[in-house]
């Protein structure tokens, strides 16, 4: 039976600026987020080549290697069989292979300016720490990045709290439609959360943590909306106004409802409480660690607690969740960035969620239409302008730091050239 009656619209939340603003924020988290993974996997490889053997947890090491041996077996087998290497030499005597390689060779120059060039000299040891902090081009583009997914995700939290409150204050009245509506762009908020989890603190500590209380409070505001959602979704009615929706784009005819609707929220509220935690696992991590080796320096003066100790720390790091990189500029691993990267698969989903209900139920709502702009919906639009400060800041913080770097160098240059010419 069709659903009769979904109920009233209600532009201030399922407004086309409200979805806009969230997915053009996940989008942006999501391409970001992906950025920094290039940066942080050229810093790796410098980071690599002057400590060889960095200090990594058992679990997160194996994990690691296991992953990229099975890369290199699966290519060596694709490889060993004749006809893929008749095939591999006639393609590379194609023209198609040398437009390739031109093509190739363009991509690897736009990768080389995304990156910044990097110094000729390796990277050097220290006494006081493992490895030297270094600023180079690329760990300028890191932290500009970085904080374009702080103010993305500020901002994300920021509506998506205003959002909830909202939300919570009509529950009573909401319909079905809308509630779904507001799972879906409310579950965006993580996404941002997410990208902006390794470098929380880079700002400072205090900053870290109101961010991290901002996020808890969106947190707690979630989990309240999600149990007033499945508690009044398990009286769907077709019959009762605002008691259904459509489902044409999201689900079969023959679904029973809510009984598919509550295995939607089930395995993605999971897939969220997991994506969340470990994030602040991750924000958390730095803090942590520093914590830790302060009381690591009190071992030797508390005798057999001392021992103690020791051993419930080793079990802690050995479980990975509090290791950090001792330098600011250390990227996350990546066994870290691949769990993130997992995460980031949640945004798709909910984004065609929103759209395919929306397209579905529309034209069916009563009192108005949602695709009026009104108050809210250009205020979430607006708030999308931090980003766009983020980008014209460190755009210009670049052109800042390359010119004093050519002055810098024109500098040492100079005497040579005067002792050069006294000669």
């Amino acid at each position: 039976m069709a659903c009769r009656s979904i109920g009233q619209a209600n532009p201030d939340i399922a407004g086309t600026g409200i979805l806009v603003a969230f997915v053009i924020q996940s989008l942006i988290a999501v391409i970001v987020s992906g950025y920094t993974w290039i940066l942080s996997d050229a810093i790796q490889k410098r980071w690599n080549a002057a400590d060889p053997e960095p200090q990594t947890s058992r679990i997160e090491y194996e994990v690691t290697q296991w992953i990229r041996n099975f890369s290199a077996q699966r290519k060596a087998w694709f490889e060993s069989f004749s006809l893929v290497q008749k095939c591999k030499e006639a393609y590379h005597k194609s023209v198609f292979y040398r437009a390739q390689e031109q093509t190739h060779a363009k991509l690897l120059a736009i990768f080389a300016w995304l990156i910044g060039k990097q110094p000729e000299h390796p990277r050097q040891r220290s006494s006081e720490s493992k490895i030297e902090d270094e600023i180079t081009p690329t760990t300028r583009r890191l932290e500009c990045a970085n904080r374009i997914l702080l103010a993305g995700s500020d901002s994300q939290t920021f509506t998506g709290i205003s959002l909830l409150i909202s939300a919570l204050a009509q529950s009573k009245t909401l319909n079905f439609y809308h509630m779904h509506i507001i799972y879906d762009t409310i579950s965006l908020v993580i996404i941002s959360n997410c990208a902006a989890s390794v470098c929380i603190f880079r700002e400072g500590i205090v900053k870290g943590y109101i961010r991290l209380t901002l996020i808890a409070t969106w947190a707690v505001l979630f989990i309240a909306f999600i149990c007033i959602f499945v508690t009044r979704l398990q009286k769907w009615d077709n019959d009762v106004p605002s008691h259904c929706y459509k489902t044409d784009a999201t689900a079969r005819p023959q679904d029973l409802h809510p009984h598919v609707d509550n295995i939607y929220i089930a395995v993605t509220l999971f897939y969220i409480c997991l994506s969340f935690f470990y994030a602040l696992s991750l924000s958390l991590g730095s803090q942590m660690r520093q914590l830790w080796n302060k009381l690591s320096e009190v071992n030797s003066s508390m005798g057999i607690l001392g021992y103690c100790f020791t051993d419930i720390q080793n079990a802690a790091i050995s479980l990975g969740y509090f290791r950090a990189m001792s330098s600011i500029y250390a990227p996350a691993t990546d066994l870290q960035y691949g769990i993130l990267a997992i995460a980031m698969l949640q945004c798709p989903l909910h984004i065609y969620s929103i759209f395919a209900l929306r397209a579905s139920n529309e034209h069916y709502l009563e009192g108005g239409s949602e695709k009026e702009w009104g108050l809210g919906q250009i205020a979430a639009v607006v708030l999308l302008g931090g980003n766009i400060l983020q980008f014209v800041d460190g755009f210009i913080e670049h052109r800042k730091t390359a010119a004093l770097d050519t002055r810098h160098n024109g500098d040492e240059e100079q005497p040579a050239g005067n002792q050069t010419d006294a000669s």
